[in-house]
């Protein structure tokens, strides 16, 4: 890169349009301060004991290092101790700070200030946040992702530092702003990822109670009773009944005075309380609980009534009176999202609400999704008196499509809107999703304040990152968001969606070429290079499953051979029209398809009668005798396990099949009777098959004309279990690479098989 001089482009850098917009700035009239010239760093960091004050000093001594090659000194200044420099850069409560009589303007405890004054720099309030600051703005330093290889960080490079004079403060408009997969990396700091909000919940909280032997052996009645009436079967508690109440009080009284652990429902440090139900459908099949539910609420709010409405609005009666100085955190999600009618905790106000988004901000295009999602957290907020938290999925909807979908501006849309009801956000989802780097980055600068310009972060992102590439990688980026951005004719993530609107043929071809001629431009720069070629791997999946969704391929339909009369269910598949037509093998989960192979074969055949579906499953089992047995019905992650799902008429159901023959239903994530349903396995040598029937009249009075008439779509999955739930095998029938089951851009069309026919 050319040599610079940093003075040249420090005025403007104050204003750079990629950063937060600053509303309290100015210059203060002094010289410029003069950090680095001809090689020789000109005064020290001076820095407090604060351990996160010293880390965000040896940053700032990095910065300097990585745009001129210089590297101050740091000296650390503990109390009562003075260090001796009368001009530095101070970071944090030095005795410098305290003599000038400098404070920050706001008792915002992420709030920070940057002095330069009379020969010196002091970062003031949330210092690393400062450190951070001022270096994007004087020194042009930004960090967009995690690098494998290190390269973290673009600098300008220069040969002396010049300091502007300036006196300016900042803070976030949202205190909570968290990045669970990669708060801690480096772009993430420089992003200022942090927390001032007090509460927040111990998700999933109790921990290990349901593994307590003696607790068990003593309540069982705390804990949610199964359909096949166990209880203890899981994490999940009997929120229901007034037992539980009465023993989760108990418990939190003795956390509180060092009698015993909680298990997590309490962290005295914060005086925080949690209710957080595991990772689940809320099911109880407990008669407290089953008079509770109200299904008008649909599938993400019929169990809110028996959660929030009774358990939490007991608890947080129970613990205004007893733990007045507590608040209660809790996480509406999965069946519990919605508010149950009549729910009014403003009078006990000590309730906040941590709101899970369960499409995912990026669906939040869609006018009506996005109208939804932010009524429900507008609703808890009205219900708690408090503003809300917000829980957003990455793997919503990434789980579903390989699409390299951007989405700044529906983000920064969502965040100017709820200011008036959001106190942050908590971005979880699992591990890091390599295809939303950017849109981390965004994310986490519209939570610290929603008018920086989005599309101007993605103009510097692209010169910074790919330098003589920036042209096409900036025009590949806006095909990125546009096609995303396009109006869907229904709200649905399908392939029709995706591949006929979003990103039709031409679009992706266009995607192709700017690929292309960034690497040719880039080609003599190897830092360049390597990016563009970083970047372009998130495409990877995506040009390769266009390529099928184009040619149909991954879509081949399930074909059913007739039969005159249903067979017999027992598992041993010797009807003649079991010989017809061919049997399908599962592919691999993770691959496009019928490329990928699974260790462990399966195969399906399928035919129909007058009155339903039947389907033979055969499948490889090298390890008959170490097959699982004695495992809980629903305990799918411990057995082999057969799954058939398919949709009708708009509803999703899924019947799995375990290799004892036990059959679990459901129906758009709600418990389904499944009658009429029938499995039967037999196991052999090196092998086990299942035989199911599926009759028409359990899945509803239209089903029989559904199938005749192409209204069935679906896919078949096994799962066979190895040493841990990670090293087992997922196979399906087709699959696009979603770790999802019920992803509907995999499903296939099933149909009969014409002119087939046993008598």
């Amino acid at each position: 890169m050319p040599t610079l001089c940093l003075i040249i482009c420090a005025c403007a850098a104050f204003s750079a349009k990629d950063l937060t917009p600053l509303s309290d700035f100015r210059e203060t009239g002094d010289a410029d301060i003069a950090l680095v010239r001809d090689g020789e760093a000109l005064m020290p960091i001076v820095v407090d004991d604060e351990p996160r004050n010293v880390a965000a000093a040896r940053e700032l001594a990095s910065v300097i290092n990585a745009a001129s090659g210089v590297r101050p000194i740091i000296l650390r200044e503990s109390k009562g101790q003075r260090a001796s420099a009368v001009r530095a850069l101070f970071v944090g409560d030095v005795a410098a700070v305290r003599d000038a009589g400098l404070s920050v303007p706001s008792d915002d405890p992420d709030a920070f200030r940057v002095v330069a004054k009379d020969g010196s720099i002091y970062f003031l309030g949330r210092s690393d946040y400062a450190v951070f600051d001022w270096c994007e703005r004087q020194l042009g330093a930004r960090c967009y992702w995690r690098d494998p290889d290190g390269d973290e960080l673009s600098v300008p490079r220069c040969d002396a530092i010049l300091a502007k004079s300036v006196d300016y403060s900042d803070g976030p408009v949202y205190s909570k702003r968290i990045c669970g997969s990669c708060g801690n990396q480096r772009w993430a700091r420089f992003a200022k990822s942090g927390s001032s909000h007090r509460g927040g919940v111990h998700v999933h909280a109790p921990h290990k109670w349901y593994q307590d032997e003696s607790l068990v052996a003593e309540h069982p009645e705390v804990f949610a009773l199964t359909r096949d009436c166990r209880r203890a079967a899981s994490p999940l508690l009997c929120y229901g009944n007034p037992a539980t109440l009465e023993y989760y009080e108990r418990r939190i009284d003795d956390a509180i005075a060092g009698v015993r652990d909680s298990g997590g429902i309490v962290d005295v440090g914060r005086k925080v309380i949690t209710v957080s139900p595991w990772d689940v459908a809320y099911d109880c099949t407990c008669e407290y609980c089953t008079a509770l539910y109200d299904y008008s609420l649909g599938e993400y709010g019929y169990a809110s009534p028996v959660v929030w409405g009774v358990f939490l609005k007991r608890l947080a009666a129970w613990a205004k009176e007893r733990h007045p100085d507590y608040i209660i955190s809790f996480l509406p999600y999965w069946t519990m999202c919605e508010v149950p009618q009549g729910l009014d905790l403003t009078g006990e106000g000590n309730c906040e609400a941590e709101v899970c988004i369960m499409p995912g901000i990026a669906l939040m295009k869609g006018e009506s999704i996005k109208a939804n999602e932010e009524r429900i957290i507008r609703d808890w907020t009205a219900v708690t008196g408090r503003k809300a938290i917000l829980w957003h999925y990455t793997c919503w909807p990434a789980e579903f499509t390989v699409a390299p979908y951007l989405f700044g501006e529906t983000v920064q849309r969502h965040f100017n809107d709820m200011k008036d009801s959001l106190d942050g956000c908590f971005i979880c989802g699992g591990s890091e999703v390599p295809r939303l780097s950017l849109m981390y980055y965004v994310m986490m600068r519209c939570m610290w304040n929603p008018d920086v310009d989005v599309s101007a972060i993605y103009d510097g992102f692209a010169k910074r990152m790919f330098g003589p590439a920036a042209k096409p990688m900036r025009r590949l980026m806006e095909l990125q968001e546009r096609g995303w951005n396009r109006r869907w004719p229904s709200e649905d993530l399908s392939d029709g969606n995706i591949y006929g609107f979003s990103y039709p043929p031409w679009t992706v071809r266009e995607m192709q070429k700017c690929i292309a001629r960034a690497e040719r431009l880039a080609a003599t720069d190897k830092l360049y290079l390597r990016r563009v070629r970083r970047y372009a791997e998130i495409f990877a999946d995506f040009f390769e499953e266009a390529r099928y969704v184009y040619a149909g391929v991954s879509l081949k339909p399930l074909s059913f051979v007739r039969a005159s009369s249903a067979p017999k269910v027992d598992g041993i598949l010797d009807e003649d029209f079991w010989g017809l037509g061919e049997p399908r093998s599962f592919v691999l989960v993770g691959g496009i398809g019928f490329d990928a192979h699974p260790k462990h074969g399966t195969e399906v055949r399928a035919a129909h009668v007058d009155d339903g579906l039947v389907f033979a499953f055969t499948c490889d089992e090298p390890n008959v005798e170490g097959m699982p047995r004695n495992v809980a019905q629903g305990d799918d992650i411990k057995q082999d396990t057969l799954s058939v799902i398919f949709e009708v008429d708009g509803s999703c159901r899924h019947i799995n099949i375990d290799a004892q023959g036990r059959v679990c239903a459901f129906v758009d994530n709600v418990p389904w009777s499944a009658d009429g349903v029938e499995a039967a396995v037999r196991i052999g040598d090196g092998w086990w098959c299942a035989e199911v029937f599926v009759p028409f009249s359990a899945v509803g009075e239209s089903a029989a004309t559904a199938f005749a008439t192409g209204g069935w779509r679906g896919n078949l999955v096994r799962w066979r279990p190895g040493l841990s739930r990670y090293d087992g095998e997922w196979s399906r029938l087709s699959t696009r690479r979603s770790p999802l089951n019920k992803d509907r851009n995999a499903f296939v069309p099933f149909c009969s098989a014409e002119g087939v026919r046993v008598k």
